[in-house]
């Protein structure tokens, strides 16, 4: 009983606001303990080293004034890494979820760095903006575009696969840290979850749609990985009519305004950005619309596939922020049921091109708490 109290503490100090911190009133009202019992498992994490008391609460009414407390958020914090093929992102968290830093980076074209020397770069870089040191870090969570077997490791061979690898033994080679490792649209499927953007024990998928199409999958609000980390892959895409590939809206747009304008040479041609390619688009340019089209008609096609295979009650499309436009979303979601069944609602993510960053956040953070959390039993 004990432990299961200081858990219930503890808990309720890392979900409030660290610079806050909870009055002895606040934390009977939120747990339900008595006045005695809260302050017997506040002394006793304070001896744990899990919290400290800050300065008299005068906000506590008449009477001698209150105590209040204040998690050590800083002690122990957690990095989350989404390593894509064109970029690395890096975020800091401490044990209450606050974010402390963070860092975004291109790859090198020359490649004259290895990939591993500048994600690590650009943890260090994240680091700093935390103003926090290595020593302070407990855990890192790394999401990568590839199946993602239990163990950590790859699970199968792919040519893009091996592209976007990172040997992590070369980025953590003089840190103690617990290191997982999961598939980027699992995570991303985690971030969705974790943000209340889709009902969290519903059946939904989330959709990465910017280099390359992927899959995170929740059904009752379970995340499916599959017997070798492969539930989501979307090899099978090169099989389907009218999609033939894995790529993403991003890379598709960009390929295909490069097309159109070889036959555009006597008008402006179509910007590779997505960005201004939907701009040009809303300002009703007939180039732009037909491309945009294109697009809403290869979302319908994939989108499609995992209604009819998964039944999802939503398919969130995250990663390619330019391509979760409303229009283009809703004149998906109308032509999926020109190729499947199962009607289908079509969401943009609620966490954009940070929805990979944010899930590696959520799982290192939780290591995070599970290890702080293990010292109750002592």
């Amino acid at each position: 009983m004990r432990e299961w109290n200081e858990r219930l503490v503890l808990d309720r100090l890392w979900a409030g606001d660290p610079l806050e911190g909870l009055s002895t009133n606040e934390l009977i009202s939120q747990t339900g303990l008595t006045r005695a019992t809260v302050l017997a498992q506040c002394d006793d994490l304070q001896r744990r080293g899990l919290i400290v008391q800050g300065p008299p609460d005068r906000q506590s009414g008449a009477g001698r004034p209150g105590k209040r407390f204040f998690p050590r958020s800083r002690d122990a914090l957690c990095v989350g890494v989404d390593a894509g093929l064109n970029s690395a992102t890096v975020a800091v968290a401490d044990v209450t979820g606050r974010r402390l830093g963070g860092a975004r980076i291109r790859f090198a074209d020359d490649l004259s760095r290895s990939r591993a020397v500048q994600v690590r770069a650009a943890i260090d870089e994240a680091l700093a903006a935390a103003e926090a040191d290595h020593e302070q870090v407990r855990t890192v969570c790394f999401g990568f575009a590839a199946p993602i077997a239990a163990e950590g490791s790859m699970a199968m061979e792919d040519p893009f696969w091996r592209e976007v690898e990172v040997d992590l033994k070369e980025v953590l080679r003089d840190l103690d840290w617990a290191v997982a490792v999961h598939n980027d649209a699992n995570l991303a499927a985690i971030a969705e979850r974790d943000a209340g953007t889709v009902d969290p024990a519903g059946d939904f998928v989330v959709l990465l749609a910017g280099e390359r199409f992927g899959a995170g999958i929740v059904d009752g609000g379970h995340l499916l990985t599959g017997a070798r980390g492969g539930a989501g892959e979307m090899v099978y895409l090169e099989h389907v009519e009218g999609v033939r590939s894995t790529e993403g809206l991003g890379r598709l747009a960009r390929t295909w305004a490069e097309q159109a304008n070889v036959e555009l040479s006597d008008d402006a041609p179509l910007p590779l950005d997505p960005h201004e390619l939907i701009a040009q688009a809303a300002e009703g340019r007939p180039a732009a619309l037909r491309l945009v089209d294109d697009l809403s008609d290869r979302l319908a096609r994939v989108v499609a596939t995992l209604s009819s295979l998964l039944n999802p009650q939503v398919v969130v499309i995250s990663g390619a922020t330019a391509l979760e436009d409303e229009v283009l979303l809703q004149r998906a979601e109308e032509r999926v049921g020109d190729y499947a069944p199962m009607p289908v609602r079509i969401i943009p993510s609620a966490l954009g091109t940070d929805a990979v960053v944010e899930g590696a956040i959520v799982v290192a953070l939780e290591a995070v708490r599970e290890t702080l959390r293990a010292r109750l039993a002592d």
